[in-house]
């Protein structure tokens, strides 16, 4: 991680070094490629670089050239990584743009949190099979 990146305060910085310190992460076991964030806001424009490696997670704050490059208001993004936007309402309502390998991030948004008390399908069906 780039000291560009420490001491940000938003959620989405808080989120993207908190995936660069866990360093692996087991969902992405199947993906590689690079990912760029352009995040804007009234300051202008943040660039995040993710880099995964067979679930090896890097991050960066690198203005490079990234497999798939996102587009964004930064509030939608922070919205996003705390689960408050599914990544697919996000992308219905058109409030963010991807360029490049769409899949790969479709992929990567596997790591964003569900919203808050959201349980898995999975908990649910164990559970009514319990009461048969």
């Amino acid at each position: 991680m780039t000291n560009a990146g420490v001491g940000m305060s938003h959620p989405t910085a808080r989120f993207l070094e908190e995936l660069d310190r866990q360093g692996h992460h087991p969902v992405l076991e199947e993906v590689t490629g690079t990912i760029r964030l352009d995040l804007r806001d009234e300051h202008g424009t943040e660039h995040w670089y993710v880099t995964v490696n067979a679930g090896d997670v890097h991050v960066s704050q690198d203005d490079r050239r990234a497999d798939c490059v996102v587009h964004a208001d930064r509030r939608i993004f922070d919205q996003m990584v705390t689960g408050q936007l599914n990544q697919w309402q996000g992308w219905l309502r058109n409030l963010y743009r991807v360029e490049g390998d769409g899949l790969l991030f479709r992929l990567f948004a596997n790591v964003f949190p569900g919203p808050a008390g959201a349980r898995h399908p999975y908990d649910l069906y164990r559970r009514s099979r319990k009461h048969r």
